[in-house]
């Protein structure tokens, strides 16, 4: 049996979220294709992921109507990969728990300045706005190579550069002329699929060693870097909620530094991950096990001083098998850490 094939049998539904197309979309840069469905997970015309509460399905047309308002923010762990239906993410098990009708606005591979972009339609109406983030900026900061300084990295970033070259009217010619007679929709996502395999494979960067170690001064700039686009993103929304409004900042758990005994089950998940990735990926584990812990120190200061409500999730006590891999979980390991930020909801 091949490693994908063992990996799809012990966590069968991670065949969906492999393969789903991710499309671009405007202001947040890209999304989930809008208006997919299956049996595991499905999106709204928006291209964000249905919730189920006690009043049914939410979404970001429903939302408006639902009486205790939230948003829950971040990338794939909020979009819930690795649940095995629309019932089982972070958002659904928040919205069981407390009642309240919580949008999922999780942007998969997004970094804090997308997130930030999805929830501006939603903020002023919102009694409770979570964000659960931080993980995507330390590493799209650890791999950046210079490329869009001012309002932070992001994956694809190379695939936008690319875009970039052209005009859009001639962009989008070339996309009706050119691909008209092959399916230039599987085209694009087979494009999409090895860009985001070149964005893990190793590549050329000033700061890199000859062996592929970091510098010292790199890794400490990578932190600061995510920390200050994390921070001032974080700012802006603090600043923009109603008055009496709740904002909680989670930080996401990372199983290399918070699951020290892993069950069978997820021990042999990790080591398919770490095969099915590219050689490069057994560094930045390693220096995302070092510095996560740094950038959460930092956040949980920050939010000390600004009055906002902090939890670690790395810090709670999960029992059973929790993780599909070291970002994403089962549906008990997001039932688990739904419980824990419900406990902060005042």
């Amino acid at each position: 049996m091949s490693d994908r094939s063992d990996r799809y049998r012990l966590a069968p539904q991670m065949q969906a979220y492999d393969n789903v197309w991710t499309v671009v979309a405007p202001y947040v840069t890209f999304i989930t294709k809008p208006d997919f469905r299956s049996e595991i997970f499905n999106t709204d015309a928006n291209g964000f992921r249905l919730s189920h509460s006690q009043f049914g399905v939410v979404d970001s047309i429903s939302w408006w109507q639902s009486e205790a308002k939230g948003i829950v923010l971040g990338s794939s762990f909020v979009f819930g990969v690795g649940a095995t239906h629309d019932r089982h993410t972070l958002v659904s098990e928040l919205n069981s728990i407390t009642g309240n009708s919580f949008l999922n606005l999780g942007i998969r591979s997004a970094n804090s300045t997308q997130e930030l972009m999805a929830s501006i339609p939603f903020l002023a109406k919102s009694k409770y706005v979570i964000i659960c983030s931080g993980i995507n900026n330390l590493t799209t900061n650890l791999q950046s190579i210079g490329r869009n300084e001012l309002f932070g990295p992001f994956f694809g970033e190379e695939c936008y550069e690319t875009f970039a070259q052209y005009d859009l009217a001639e962009l989008e010619n070339l996309i009706e002329s050119s691909l008209a007679k092959i399916n230039w929709q599987v085209l694009i996502k087979e494009w999409w699929s090895r860009l985001r395999r070149k964005i893990s494979r190793s590549r050329s960067h000033p700061d890199i060693h000859q062996g592929g170690a970091y510098h010292e001064t790199h890794l400490s700039q990578s932190v600061e870097r995510a920390l200050e686009k994390q921070v001032r993103d974080l700012l802006i929304i603090a600043r923009s909620i109603p008055s009496g409004s709740q904002l909680i900042f989670v930080a996401q758990p990372f199983a290399e530094y918070s699951r020290s005994q892993p069950t069978a089950e997820e021990q042999r998940l990790f080591e398919i991950t770490d095969k099915l990735q590219s050689s490069n990926w057994q560094i930045l584990k390693m220096y995302l096990g070092k510095l996560w812990p740094q950038m959460v120190a930092g956040l949980e200061k920050v939010c000390n001083f600004e009055k906002i409500t902090f939890l670690d999730l790395n810090k709670v006590e999960l029992t059973g098998w929790c993780f599909v891999d070291r970002v994403h979980m089962t549906d008990n390991g997001y039932f688990q850490v739904a419980q824990a930020i419900a406990a902060e909801i005042i």
